[in-house]
């Protein structure tokens, strides 16, 4: 039994919000690689966690023609035709990684094919949307980015990390990829990068942050920031215009580990 019949087991055997509760899935885009990652969650916190890989029907080939020591040492594997959405698609299956491999005559129609699938068959939404930018090939993350936006498909967390020199085309990816719930960015760009938009969100983190500015913060609506950041910049002087800075926690915290450093800090925690 594949992914997809476990899925459509469950479809069958629990409640429409059961279900939605119970099983979600995400996008990896990156220069070379497709990938939906599905979590199944158990019971509280058990999570099991599949991934169906997008691959070409020549890179088929070479999984089929790997000798006896490649199959020893990842375990056994297993191959069959799937229907998705009227599409014969060739899968192979490898248990000890819960890897399911779904081979198309065009990788990103497969891509596609498979997002419709989760939609129309489970009624699933993506959950979380990572994509790796690097200086190779980032075709398959425009692609992406213009087919969900052209489809108005919902992201509901978004992780980007980038190590690409292309900040033009980093700058599109900041400025077309909106998330409801989350955004985790780990940008890594030169002094001269700038770029600024509103963030409207749940919660919302930047990471390698030298290019977020105070102007950039001042932009993001959010009911969680994390700041730490922020307050070590501002401890050395980077915010010049920063006069004051009231802080509402909505947890107990370490008010002396919080406030170290900070001259003039007015502790009237509670």
């Amino acid at each position: 039994m594949n992914l997809c019949d476990v899925l459509y087991y469950l479809r069958l055997g629990l409640s429409p919000s059961d279900f939605s509760q119970r099983i979600s899935y995400g996008l990896h885009i990156d220069s070379d690689r497709l990938l939906l990652q599905v979590k199944i969650r158990d019971y509280d916190p058990h999570v099991l966690e599949f991934f169906i890989n997008i691959k070409s029907i020549e890179e088929r080939l070479k999984f089929e023609t790997q000798n006896e020591r490649t199959t020893r040492r990842f375990g056994n594997k297993s191959s069959e035709i799937l229907e998705i959405n009227g599409v014969s698609v060739p899968i192979s299956y490898l248990p000890k990684f819960k890897t399911l491999t779904s081979y198309w005559n065009n990788k990103f129609v497969g891509f596609i094919t498979l997002i419709k699938y989760f939609k129309e068959v489970f009624d699933l939404e993506i959950n979380r949307l990572e994509i790796y930018l690097a200086d190779d090939n980032l075709d398959n993350v425009k692609s992406a980015i213009d087919w969900l936006n052209s489809t108005h498909t919902t992201i509901k967390e978004l992780l980007l990390f980038s190590e690409t020199s292309d900040e033009t085309f980093l700058k599109f990816v900041l400025d077309s990829v909106t998330a409801q719930k989350s955004y985790i960015l780990v940008v890594s760009v030169t002094d001269h990068f700038q770029f600024s938009r509103s963030f409207k969100t749940e919660n919302f983190e930047v990471k390698r942050e030298k290019w977020f500015s105070f102007d950039n913060l001042l932009l993001v609506d959010s009911a969680n920031i994390k700041i730490w950041k922020y307050l070590e910049r501002w401890m050395v002087g980077e915010f010049e215009n920063l006069k004051s800075l009231e802080v509402e926690m909505c947890e107990d915290f370490d008010k002396e580990y919080l406030l170290a450093g900070i001259r003039n800090a007015r502790r009237r925690c509670k």
